[in-house]
């Protein structure tokens, strides 16, 4: 496969998965009243291994089953931050848990600098400025508890060490990139499930036939999430991961408003239209770079 064309359909797929797993996220916690959030990390996580060792059996893909130690970190950071994003998703609207989501960027591309010397251009830092202004300016207009600001400080902390720790982990082969899914949530799988039998709220009346083709999307999705952030940190930077999920939370900020009905007014739209404008700008200086 050409890399131009490589690199556009990683995109797209990290794009569009990260999105609907955000959305479906959300609606089975706050629309559904899906209480059981270490329960469905699990499922989600359970999905994506058995739907490896299927496409393993089959042999459309390869990947080693002795890699466990290699994987540890990077697992363990992958569990905090999806369990984190959940717990952020039940007490922040989505508009304003994708906005604050933004930090993560700005810290991962500094990192970014210092640990692998990727360069950062001036249009770049506008671009982090204008982040985050949009998630001050979204932030005003909202009235969230102090635990919700506490679980996305949590969520931007263990994005950017999972992020960097997959960079410097992962390979430049297809192998290393399913290995990546593989084991991340192979091991994270009993412990969210450890958690979820101790600590999760139990009620059965929520389940439900709905619940379960929701938590079945949500689980698809995640694992074409977790499969193109690997692919996408291959064959680009992991800056260039954050921004196109800037731009994922950005989409999924509208998506938001408009299909689970969230409040809408000027000061969200106003920070919407800012961290938009500030991943377009950093897509032009990463595409100007490069041309360069």
């Amino acid at each position: 496969m050409k890399k131009p064309i490589e690199e556009l359909m990683a995109s797209l797929t990290y794009l569009f998965s990260s999105i609907i797993t955000t959305l479906s996220n959300k609606y089975i916690l706050s629309n559904l009243g899906f209480k059981m959030q270490y329960l469905l990390v699990a499922a989600q996580s359970f999905t994506i291994v058995m739907g490896l060792l299927v496409l393993r059996g089959m042999r459309l893909i390869e990947f080693k089953l002795t890699n466990f130690r290699k994987w540890m970190i990077p697992s363990l950071l992958l569990t905090v931050m999806i369990f984190s994003g959940s717990k952020s998703l039940y007490y922040l609207p989505i508009s304003l848990y994708t906005l604050f989501k933004n930090s993560s960027i700005v810290v991962v591309a500094l990192l970014e600098q210092y640990l692998f010397e990727k360069r950062i251009g001036a249009l770049s830092y506008l671009s982090f400025i204008l982040m985050i202004i949009s998630s001050y300016t979204g932030n005003s207009s909202d009235v969230i508890l102090s635990i919700g600001y506490a679980w996305i400080l949590i969520n931007i902390l263990s994005t950017t060490a999972y992020v960097l720790s997959l960079k410097v982990v992962v390979d430049m082969n297809s192998k290393a990139k399913t290995e990546s899914v593989y084991y991340s949530n192979l091991i994270s799988l009993p412990i969210l499930t450890f958690l979820s039998i101790f600590f999760d709220e139990k009620d059965a009346s929520v389940f439900g036939f709905k619940v379960f083709i929701w938590i079945l999307i949500s689980s698809l999705c995640a694992f074409f999430t977790s499969f193109s952030t690997a692919w996408t940190l291959n064959v680009l930077s992991s800056t260039a991961l954050s921004m196109i999920g800037a731009l994922n939370k950005s989409l999924g900020s509208f998506a938001g408003i408009f299909v689970l009905g969230e409040i809408i007014n000027a000061q969200k739209i106003l920070s919407l239209l800012l961290g938009s404008l500030a991943s377009a700008i950093y897509s032009y200086d990463i595409s100007f770079r490069k041309r360069s």
